[in-house]
């Protein structure tokens, strides 16, 4: 009886310490969850007996490894199955961060699009303010001034190779600008510049003032200009130079004569034969009426710098001899004719126009009809000639030298 009585002492003692550790094991259970249902832990009183003890000391013996990951892995899904606050808070941090690149890529899309706004404004720009520069007015093409003549018809020597304008012939003659020049020199050289340099030349030709130069004449000038803005024809101007200074001075006028008259009827160059012979085209009948040329002498004697020269500033000097000091403009216009069919010019110039003054104003002779459009246009041939001439550098003639500095 004693053996069984310390045999149950000894099995409670034991059944205690188990419990012991076992309570001891546990975890605290949150008080935010639910007791957990599953098998219910034994007491004190259910290992009072000895039977119960046993198979509870087996039970804690046979508690594997297993088990406890199967115990471990319901309480995971526990806390899966508890934890949708988790679940939801770690869906809205991906929420915000996914929207946080959305506003990234917006930002960076925006900032681009203002950049590319910015340069199309800055190109338009550019282009409109390169456009916006002031354009020089365009000549007056086809423009025409009728003229007519009061003065009868006289009548030419048979002899003479180039005629003077009939009424029929004043009344039909006209002042045609030529087409306008589209190079950057002529269009930037204003209509302004155009008559103040005209103006200049005259006075630097006759030492007189007070030359008016209407417009449609300043623009049947600026239209020529281009035709002699060459490099290669100002140039050839030194090859005649010594020839030139000579025979003009010779001949008690400025060289500057010489130099554009050469220009403006060849361009220098002696192989022209449009009008007549060498770099002032003198027609040959003209040079032998007037006894340049004896009646077996070659008309070849013309294309000899030196003689061309000399007949050039001897038939020159006999014009303006005819006319007054300042209509020199008149005498141009009657350069390739006869001496006899000069002077009728003159006569009917004094005859429209008996003050000195008034004939200063070439476009108001114009209109009386003294002068026809061949005329007209050698006049404004030789300005355009001289303009080009005396000013080399506004037309972009680098290392040329003005007329006047090579005499």
């Amino acid at each position: 009886m004693s053996d069984k009585a310390d045999e149950m002492q000894d099995t409670k003692s034991q059944s205690r310490a188990t419990r012991r550790i076992v309570v001891e094991k546990l975890p605290d259970e949150p008080q935010s969850q639910q007791r957990a249902q599953g098998r219910r832990l034994l007491t004190p009183n259910d290992v009072s007996s000895p039977d119960e003890s046993v198979r509870f000391n087996e039970r804690v013996a046979n508690y594997s490894p297993r088990q406890q990951a199967g115990e471990r892995s319901r309480e995971q899904h526990s806390h899966r199955a508890d934890g949708p606050a988790a679940g939801a808070r770690r869906i809205s941090k991906t929420s915000q961060g996914s929207a946080d690149q959305v506003n990234v890529k917006r930002m960076l899309i925006l900032i681009g699009s203002m950049v590319g706004v910015m340069a199309i404004v800055s190109v338009v720009l550019v282009l409109w303010l390169g456009n916006d520069k002031p354009k020089a007015a365009p000549p007056v093409s086809g423009e025409t001034v009728a003229v007519a003549s009061p003065v009868p018809a006289q009548s030419v020597p048979a002899e003479t190779v180039a005629n003077t304008p009939s009424p029929a012939a004043a009344e039909s003659a006209t002042v045609q600008p030529g087409p306008a020049s589209g190079t950057e020199a002529v269009a930037t050289l204003e209509a302004s510049e155009v008559r103040a340099l005209s103006q200049q030349l005259a006075s630097q030709i006759s030492q007189k003032g007070g030359y008016a130069f209407a417009p449609e004449f300043v623009e049947l000038i600026r239209s020529k200009i281009q035709e002699y803005s060459s490099q290669k024809a100002l140039a050839a101007a030194r090859v005649f130079r010594r020839e030139i200074n000579k025979s003009f001075r010779d001949e008690g006028m400025s060289p500057l004569i010489g130099y554009t008259l050469a220009l403006s009827r060849s361009k220098f160059d002696p192989s022209v034969t449009e009008k007549g012979i060498g770099i002032w085209q003198i027609p040959t009948p003209v040079v032998r009426l007037q006894g340049y040329l004896g009646p077996t002498e070659s008309a070849a004697k013309l294309k000899v710098p030196e003689t061309s020269a000399q007949i050039s500033a001897a038939y020159t000097k006999a014009l303006l001899s005819t006319f007054d000091a300042e209509d020199f403009m008149y005498a141009i216009a009657c350069y390739g004719m006869s001496l006899q069919d000069a002077g009728r010019v003159q006569a009917r110039l004094i005859s429209v126009a008996p003050e000195a003054k008034n004939r200063r104003d070439i476009m108001s002779i114009i209109r009386t009809g003294v002068l026809n459009s061949n005329q007209v246009d050698s006049v404004a041939r030789f300005f355009a000639a001289g303009i080009v001439g005396e000013n080399p550098q506004k037309f972009g003639l680098e290392g040329v030298q003005p007329f006047s500095s090579l005499y």
